[in-house]
C-alpha cells in the first residue's frame, strides 16, 4: 500500500487512507454502496415492488452517461447526450 494508495490525508497526527472502495468493512461489517445496492435489490425481489433508490429508466440513463463518458475518452471529443 504506502504511497500507492489513490487518497490518502496527512496530518501532523496520522496518515489516512480513507477506503474508498464500494464495499468498505466497518466494525467487520460491510457496509457502503454496494451493500446498499444489494439490500435494495433484495428488498424488491422479496415483496414484489420497485425499487425506492433506482428505477429503471434511472438505470437505462445511467448507462447512457457511461457509455458517453467512454466514448468522449476514446475519440476525445464531446458527446452529445
Amino acid at each position: 500500500q504506502g504511497l500507492h494508495t489513490p487518497l490518502q490525508i496527512w496530518t501532523n497526527e496520522a496518515l489516512q487512507k480513507p477506503d474508498l472502495s464500494l464495499w468498505p468493512a466497518i466494525d467487520g461489517r460491510v457496509t457502503g454502496a454496494l451493500q446498499e445496492q444489494m439490500a435494495d435489490f433484495l428488498g424488491c425481489v422479496a415483496h414484489s415492488r420497485e425499487s425506492d433508490v433506482a428505477n429503471l429508466n434511472n438505470a437505462v440513463e445511467a448507462l447512457r452517461v457511461a457509455d458517453a463518458i467512454i466514448e468522449a475518452s476514446n475519440t476525445k471529443t464531446p458527446v452529445k447526450l
